[in-house]
Parts: structure tokens; sequence; C-alpha cells
């Protein structure tokens, strides 16, 4: 076994300052969770508490909004922006997510 495949899947650290930067949209994990998520039409959905690696794509564990815990696909079809200086997401919500909202 290399020693590159000993690390393979698991969860690297690394100072911010370390890290390499990233493409303009793109986004460490630790620099998402947090945000408050904000449907296109300004409805509050809940802060982004954690990030579930499904594979296919990943999954925002939403959580303190009205609607309760919410499941919200990364996809770029659901979020329109991402500001991290207001610390904000916002979102196109996929139709059937939740009840009376798109």
């Amino acid at each position: 076994i290399s020693e590159a495949a000993v690390l393979q899947g698991a969860f690297l650290w690394l100072p911010e300052e370390e890290r390499p930067l990233l493409p303009e949209g793109r986004f460490y994990l630790d620099q998402i969770i947090g945000l408050k998520v904000y449907s296109v039409n300004d409805r509050f959905l809940g802060i982004i508490e954690e990030i579930l690696l499904t594979g296919a794509n990943d999954v925002y564990l939403l959580r303190g909004g009205e609607d309760g815990e919410i499941l919200l696909p990364a996809l770029k079809s659901v979020v329109r922006l991402i500001d991290r200086e207001k610390q904000t997401m916002r979102v196109d919500l996929p139709p059937g997510l939740l009840d009376g909202e798109r």
C-alpha cells in the first residue's frame, strides 16, 4: 500500500492559510456549514448544520427554520448564490421539496 492510498477517503485538516485557493464558486465544506439559507422568495429555511456526502451529490442538512429539518440537494440548479461575507445562501427550491414553495 502506498502512503497516499492510506489517506484515501480520509478528511485532512490544514490551517486555512495553507489551503489552496479554489476556483470561483467552489468552497471548502467548513465554509458552507453555518450559512443561513433563504429561498429566492426571501423565506428563511434554516442554517446548514451538516453536509451529507452521498456520492451522487452532497446534501445540506438545514435546521432552525419554520419548516423544521430540511434536506437540500447541493446542486447548481438549486444553489443560486453564496455570499460568504454575509454568511448567506440563496436557493431555488425544487418543486415539491416544501409545501407551497418553489
